[in-house]
């Protein structure tokens, strides 16, 4: 870009801020710091903004013109980095991902790093002179995986397959000075492997060399110390960056690998706005990297999109072991735990719900309440009836666990956590089960944050207690999530002596047995439905909610309407009018759009908006959960 000075002589610059306003506001660069600093794109500054005083902003552009308005143009106060904080690619980056994703750009700048806070290059950044280089013994098969590849699916077989592998890009990475990051789904897993690799017994000068080269990075390090490894994985004065979801936003001008831990892990998913897919965002961004994906059983789309890379490392295929037996069954918990016991065997109960009942319910008017809407229980009073009785509904893991100890004497250990078990405490119950002093494990999705430290040696059986919710909660995905689960828990259990999988199960749903197939035969069985029905990985997915009153019916309507005529889009209504609240109705529908039209998307926001912005009345909820 050609730098011009004003008839003012001041350089006008675009500023973006973390708020959801999506435009850029201009400012002047006053004389006294013109002689400094020319090209402040990607600094960080302080400016006043509005009412808000010292408001730190990112420069995101030059103004090569810029015709004088009425209003004042308020002077850039001050310039915090000493050098550019985010780069020409990380700019055009979140660009692209804040109009992908329906945000400001300073909303996204937020994402790669909390700008807002005015650490400075001074704080604490101390290079240390560079450690002698050591040279780490690596195995060629491992390395030959993804030494002239770059793009690599790897299928390992176990977790110290996994680990060893793992192991063996670190060492490649060290002996060969590059730079890499490894992503993982979440600090557990993150946890388990720096432990794993700081264990090996690589003698003191090695170990102390690969502290110096190697750090973590994830939302639980403290902010400042989250600025120096950011400065310093740009110097290049660290190879190995193992971290969470928030390392993809790491910048990447040194980076040649990018390796990434079970990339189907609801952990690499954003849940808040803006709501990213790191397996996305890096398809974006690492073109020119070694990606590396790593899972022990990839999700279709994952296999799908990665099909001409995939490298299992003993086998071509993810058959049933011998040794595995996986069968349905009805209420048949408390029989096998006691076989089980009989055999001085552990059981892992796999429960879908978490807390202690899902749902309560009003007697009189039959009508269900969220756990979560139910704040007093001796003050409720229902809003359709006017009743004051309520009675709990359901079974979550807590009752479960309760019925379950009233079947056995207090001699068999029952232990169980789920997502709101305080941390400390899961890990008091997984060390516990660890050393056999717990007969039977109870959790919820949660124990797949543990799968690496949960020892399985002595589990004789996994019983997943009502599978049929664990259909309704995972809606379109539910067999693909359940059988992932399967798979995993296939591949944990010991091989030494005969195991058992339980499914249990109420009422035989269509297609239930493919949760039984091989995993090629799963995924092509899989793939097939999804051509049928136009489905992911062909398209994405949003479900709509429309909530409104009867004389809202119209509107609704013309906003249905509207959307049928949109281009390259599929619409249509799955509800209409199915009533929730007296005089209040809902109608869902299901939108499909092509995977690369984003501008469809926006079109469709847009028509929301226009229609729905002065009537507050009309509740419109997009669900983005079903996008791939």
């Amino acid at each position: 870009m050609n730098y011009e000075l004003t008839t003012n002589n001041y350089y006008y610059y675009d500023i973006v801020f973390n708020t959801p306003l999506r435009q850029s506001f201009t400012y002047f660069l006053p004389n006294n710091l013109v002689k400094k600093y020319k090209n402040l794109i990607g600094f960080r500054v302080v400016v006043d903004f509005g009412r808000q005083k010292n408001k730190i902003g990112v420069v995101v552009g030059l103004k090569d013109k810029f015709e004088q308005n009425s209003f004042e143009i308020k002077p850039i106060k001050e310039i915090i980095d000493e050098t550019q904080f985010f780069d020409v690619e990380q700019l055009n980056l979140a660009k692209v991902l804040s109009e992908q994703y329906f945000v400001s750009l300073g909303e996204f700048l937020d994402q790669f790093f909390p700008f807002e806070h005015m650490y400075k290059l001074s704080q604490g950044i101390v290079v240390k002179e560079q450690p002698k280089k050591f040279f780490y013994e690596i195995d060629k098969d491992y390395v030959e995986i993804f030494k002239n590849k770059n793009k690599v699916l790897f299928v390992p077989s176990n977790i110290n397959e996994k680990f060893e592998f793992y192991k063996n890009v670190v060492f490649y990475t060290l002996n060969n000075d590059l730079q890499t990051i490894i992503l993982f789904p979440s600090n557990y897993y993150l946890e388990d492997f720096y432990n794993y690799i700081f264990s090996l017994n690589l003698g003191d000068e090695k170990i102390s060399f690969l502290k110096e080269k190697l750090a973590i990075y994830s939302g639980e390090v403290d902010l400042k110390e989250r600025y120096k490894i950011w400065i310093l994985v740009r110097n290049k004065f660290l190879n190995v960056i193992l971290s969470t979801k928030i390392g993809v936003f790491l910048p990447f001008d040194n980076v040649k690998i990018v390796l990434v831990d079970e990339p189907d892990n609801s952990g690499f998913r954003n849940p808040n706005i803006p709501m990213y897919n790191v397996y996305d965002v890096l398809n974006l961004r690492a073109k020119n990297k070694k990606l590396i994906f790593s899972s022990f059983v990839p999700s279709v789309v994952l296999m799908y999109e990665n099909k001409k890379f995939v490298f299992y490392k003993n086998s071509n295929d993810k058959n049933i072991t011998d040794s595995i037996n996986v069968s349905f069954v009805e209420k048949k918990v408390v029989d096998v735990i006691k076989t089980e016991l009989y055999k001085f065997k552990q059981v892992i109960v796999f429960f879908p719900y978490k807390g202690y009942s899902r749902y309560y319910l009003c007697p009189v008017c039959k009508r269900l309440f969220l756990h979560s809407e139910i704040k007093n229980k001796k003050q409720f009073v229902c809003l359709q009836c006017g009743s004051k009785k309520i009675f709990s509904y359901g079974m979550g893991i807590e009752k479960f666990v309760g019925i379950l100890k009233g079947s056995f004497n207090k001699d068999i250990v029952i232990e169980h956590f789920d997502a709101d078990t305080k941390p400390m405490i899961r890990e008091k119950i997984i060390n516990e089960f660890n050393k056999n002093k717990v007969d039977v494990l109870v959790a919820t999705s949660e124990i797949f944050n543990y799968i690496y430290r949960i020892n399985f040696q002595n589990v004789g059986s996994i019983y997943f207690a009502y599978l049929d919710g664990l259909l309704k909660i995972f809606g379109p995905l539910s067999y693909e999530n359940i059988y992932i689960m399967i798979e995993i828990f296939k591949i944990l259990l010991p091989k030494n002596f005969k195991t058992n999988i339980y499914l249990e199960i109420f009422k035989k749903h269509k297609d239930i047995n493919r949760v039984l197939f091989s995993y090629n035969k799963f995924y092509k069985s899989e793939l097939k439905i999804r051509r049928e029905l136009n489905y992911p990985p062909y398209c994405k997915i949003m479900k709509l909610e429309f909530v409104y009153l009867d004389k809202e019916k119209e509107i609704i309507e013309k906003i249905c309407e509207k959307m049928e005529r949109i281009e390259r889009i599929n619409f249509y209504i799955l509800d209409s009018e199915k009533q929730i609240e007296k005089n209040q109705k809902i109608t869902s529908a299901i939108v499909k759009i092509p995977n690369q039209n984003i501008s469809s998307i926006r079109k469709l926001i847009e028509i929301l908006e226009s229609y729905v912005k002065d009537k507050t009345k009309i509740l419109v909820y997009i669900s983005y959960g079903l996008e791939y």
